[in-house]
């Protein structure tokens, strides 16, 4: 019926994103692995009047030039770790997105697994008359968790840089990231979604 674990992961998650973002204010999105690619499913960016951009279902985001992707991979076993890396370094993609080899990646891998969330820094370039702003934005995901404890998604928060140090952002917003990643964990699990996947891994 063309209707995928991935579609359903995010109409489930849906409700979830738009509370997140109802009480945090600024936006939050839904992502998964896609093959070697990031994949965003939903996202709340029209909901929040914090949203500096707005990117549509379906964008497609370099998978270690992320928070999300990180997130995910961190949360995946070794062996799914080492296959996605080992694609990505075949076909160039590593070095594009990355200045570290394989082994310092898996490394930093372990240690958001263990600090149980990623955090990605970048610069925004606007261009105004005259002039170009600059606008950092700082995101920080946590993974979803599925049948098998591995992750099959990740929700992430967008905030300005310059709104709040990182120590406070992981104050204000982790409690709810984590609980909401949890909640949609549990709801994944009752659903039966992803259990072919399941199967297939086995």
């Amino acid at each position: 019926d063309g209707y995928t674990d991935e579609d359903q992961l995010a109409s489930i998650s849906r409700p979830y994103l738009l509370n997140l973002t109802k009480i945090l204010r600024w936006p939050v999105a839904l992502a998964c692995i896609e093959g070697v690619e990031l994949v965003l499913r939903d996202n709340t960016d029209k909901a929040s009047p914090l949203a500096i951009e707005h990117f549509s279902s379906g964008y497609r985001v370099p998978l270690l030039g992320s928070a999300s992707g990180p997130c995910i991979l961190a949360n995946l076993s070794i062996a799914r770790q080492q296959d996605i890396l080992t694609v990505l370094n075949k076909t160039g993609r590593l070095r594009e997105q990355s200045d570290e080899d394989i082994t310092q990646i898996i490394h930093r891998l372990k240690a958001i697994r263990k600090q149980g969330y990623s955090v990605h820094s970048r610069q925004r370039t606007k261009s105004y008359v005259g002039y170009m702003r600059i606008s950092d934005l700082t995101s920080i995901s946590v993974p979803i968790a599925g049948q098998t404890k591995e992750a099959i998604g990740a929700i992430t928060i967008r905030y300005a840089t310059d709104a709040l140090t990182r120590e406070k952002a992981l104050d204000d917003f982790m409690p709810l990231l984590a609980k909401t990643a949890a909640d949609i964990s549990k709801k994944v699990t009752s659903n039966n979604i992803f259990e072919e996947s399941l199967v297939a891994s086995n």
